[in-house]
C-alpha cells in the first residue's frame, strides 16, 4: 500500500509542476517579467510541495538549529507605583474653563475675577446641596475647585475662610485627607503672612507674590449677593457694654460673632449663608482674625491661641481696647473649650479688671460668674469663693438681682464643705434657706435643707439631721414635688434605723410607700425596707 501511495503521489506532483510551469509562461506573457525570475519563485513552491502531507511544518527546520534571539535591548522603564497618598486637589493644575490658561504670566483681569468667584459661589452652593444629598464625594469634589478660584481670585480672607468652612465638614466627617489639604494650605498663608510682617517690621519690602497680591480687590468685586435671611454681622456689632466709636471705619469682626453667623444645617454651613458671609467680611476681618477662626474650625487650638495672642499684642501697642477685648473675649473661650481651665484664667481676669475700671454693670457680673466658674471646674473651690461673694455683694446693689443670691449662697456652701470647712458650710446652708423662703424659692431652699441633714448625719449629728428632714418634708410638699417628699421620708427612716428607733422607721417608710407607687418608682426597695425594719423589731 505505501508504493503505490507513493506512485500515486509522484504522479500528483507531475501534473502540479507541469500546470504551475504552464501558468507561469502565460503570467510572463501577460506581464513581461523574466521568466527566469518566475522560476524561481516556482522552485521555492515545489520545494514546499515535496513535503509529506503528514509531516507538520514545524519539523522542516533543522533539529539542531537555535531559536533567533532578538537584538531589541529589554524594556527598563520602571512600572508605575501606586501612590500612597492621593494627590492634592488643592494643588491641581488641570486646565479648567473658568482659569485662564495664561494665568501664571499675568495679572487676572477684572472680568476674569468676577466670572472666577462667582463661579466659586455657585460650586459652594452646589458642594453643600451634594452634602445634603447625602453623595460627600461629590461634595468635596465641588469644594476643593471653589477652593482653586478664590485662590487664583482672592482675596487671601474669602479663601481662607473657605478652608476653615471645608476643613470643618472635613473634620465632622473624619475625613483624614481632605483635613490635612486644608490644614497644609492654611500653614501655608499663615508662614508667608509672618514672613511678610516680619520683613516690614525691619524696615524691608517682602517680595511681591500671588499670596498677597490680591489681598485687596476694587470694591466693584464685592460679592453681589443678597443673603435669603438677615445677616448677623453688622458694622455696628460691638462687645456688649462698650460703647462704640463714632468713627466711620467699620469695627473688626470678632470670632465669636463669626461663630454665632454659622448655622448646623450643612446647606448653611456651606452654601448661601456661607457665601453672605463672605461678601460682608471680606472688608471686616483681618488676615490674621481669619487664620484663627479657620484654625478653630480645623481643630488646632494651640496655632489658634498663638495667633489671638499675637492679635492681642497689635492691639495693645495700638491701644486698640475694642479689639484688645474681643481677642481677650476669643483666647477666653478658646482655652475653655478645649478644657484649659488654668489658662483661661488670665484673659477673663483682664476682662474682670476693664470691666470694674469703667464701671460696666453688664459685663462685670459675667466675668464673676466665668471665673467662679472656671475655678470650680479646676477644682479650686478656694478661688471660686472670692469670685461668688462678689458677685452677692453685685447683686445686692441696685443695679443686681436679689432673686440669684439663694443661689451664689448655696454655691458657696458647696465650696467650703469641699474644703472641709464645715462650720461655714453649715452657717452658709442655714443662710441660704433663710433667703430663699422669703423669695419663694422652694427648690433652693429644699436643697439647703437637705445639704444641711446630709452635713449633720455625716458627723453624728443624728438628731440635727432629722429635724432638717423633718422640715425638708414641709418644704416639698410646699413645692408639691411628690418625689422630693418621698425622699425625704426615706432619709428620715434610715436616721431612724442608725437611732433604732424601728417603729418610727417603719413609719416613715410606709409614708413613702404610697408615693412611690404613684410615682411607680422604688417601690420594691421601700416594701422591702418596712419588711427588714419590722424584722428587726421583733
Amino acid at each position: 500500500m505505501s508504493i503505490l501511495w507513493g506512485k500515486s503521489g509522484m504522479g500528483w506532483r507531475s501534473k502540479s509542476q507541469l500546470k504551475i510551469r504552464v501558468s507561469l509562461s502565460l503570467l510572463a506573457g501577460a506581464t513581461g517579467i523574466s521568466t527566469s525570475i518566475l522560476l524561481g519563485q516556482q522552485a521555492a513552491i515545489a520545494q514546499i510541495s515535496q513535503q509529506s502531507p503528514s509531516e507538520p511544518a514545524a519539523k522542516s527546520a533543522p533539529a539542531n538549529s537555535k531559536p533567533i534571539q532578538s537584538n531589541k535591548p529589554p524594556d527598563k522603564r520602571k512600572q508605575p507605583v501606586a501612590e500612597e497618598f492621593p494627590p492634592n486637589p488643592l494643588e491641581i493644575t488641570a486646565p479648567d474653563p473658568l482659569i485662564p490658561y495664561d494665568y501664571k504670566n499675568r495679572p487676572l483681569t477684572t472680568q476674569e475675577i468676577r466670572q472666577l468667584r462667582a463661579g466659586a459661589n455657585r460650586l459652594a452652593v452646589i458642594g453643600a446641596t451634594k452634602l445634603e444629598q447625602g453623595d460627600r464625594v461629590a461634595a468635596f469634589n465641588a469644594w476643593n475647585r471653589e477652593l482653586r478660584f478664590r485662590r487664583l481670585a482672592g482675596p487671601l480672607t474669602e479663601e481662607v475662610l473657605t478652608l476653615g468652612r471645608v476643613g470643618d465638614v472635613a473634620w465632622q466627617d473624619s475625613d483624614t485627607a481632605q483635613l490635612r489639604w486644608v490644614t497644609k494650605r492654611l500653614d501655608e498663608i499663615l508662614a508667608k503672612s509672618q514672613m511678610e510682617q516680619s520683613a516690614s517690621s525691619k524696615g524691608q519690602l517682602a517680595a511681591p507674590t500671588q499670596l498677597s497680591a490680591l489681598e485687596t480687590l476694587p470694591a466693584d468685586l464685592s460679592l453681589e449677593l443678597e443673603p435669603t435671611q438677615p445677616a448677623k454681622i453688622t458694622e455696628n456689632s460691638t462687645v456688649s457694654g462698650q460703647p462704640q466709636a463714632q468713627t466711620q471705619a467699620p469695627p473688626t469682626l470678632t470670632t465669636r460673632q463669626l461663630l454665632d453667623t454659622l448655622d448646623t444645617n450643612p446647606l448653611a454651613v456651606g452654601g448661601v449663608n456661607a457665601i453672605a458671609i463672605l461678601g460682608n467680611l471680606s472688608k471686616e476681618v483681618s488676615l490674621l482674625d481669619a487664620l484663627g477662626f479657620a484654625y478653630q474650625q480645623v481643630r488646632l487650638p494651640q496655632t489658634a491661641v498663638k495667633i489671638y495672642q499675637q492679635l492681642l499684642a497689635e492691639a495693645r501697642q495700638r491701644k486698640d481696647d475694642f479689639k484688645l477685648e474681643a481677642t481677650l473675649i476669643t483666647l477666653g473661650q478658646l482655652h475653655l473649650a478645649w478644657f484649659d481651665y488654668g489658662s483661661a484664667v488670665s484673659p477673663y481676669q483682664e476682662l474682670l479688671a476693664r470691666s470694674r475700671d469703667r464701671r460696666d454693670p453688664i459685663n462685670f457680673p459675667l466675668y464673676l460668674d466665668r471665673l467662679a466658674y472656671i475655678h470650680e471646674q479646676a477644682k479650686q473651690p478656694a478661688q471660686a469663693i472670692p469670685y461668688q461673694a462678689q458677685l452677692i455683694t453685685f447683686h445686692q446693689t441696685a443695679l443686681g438681682d436679689a432673686k440669684l443670691i439663694p443661689a451664689l449662697t448655696l454655691k458657696i456652701a458647696d465650696n467650703h464643705r469641699r474644703l472641709a470647712q464645715l462650720d461655714q458650710a453649715e452657717t452658709t446652708y442655714q443662710l441660704a434657706y433663710k433667703l430663699a423662703i422669703p423669695l419663694l424659692q422652694f427648690a433652693h431652699a429644699a436643697d439647703a435643707l437637705k445639704k444641711l441633714g446630709d452635713l449633720y448625719r455625716a458627723n453624728d449629728r443624728l438628731d440635727s439631721a432629722l429635724r432638717m428632714y423633718t422640715f425638708l418634708v414641709d418644704i416639698e410638699k410646699q413645692a408639691y414635688n411628690t418625689y422630693g417628699v418621698m425622699n425625704a421620708y426615706d432619709q428620715m427612716g434610715q436616721v431612724h434605723l442608725l437611732r433604732k428607733e424601728y417603729p418610727e422607721a417603719i413609719a416613715a417608710f410606709q409614708q413613702a410607700l404610697p408615693l412611690a407607687q404613684q410615682l411607680k418608682f422604688r417601690e420594691d426597695y421601700f416594701a422591702t425596707r418596712i419588711q427588714k425594719a419590722t424584722e428587726q423589731r421583733e
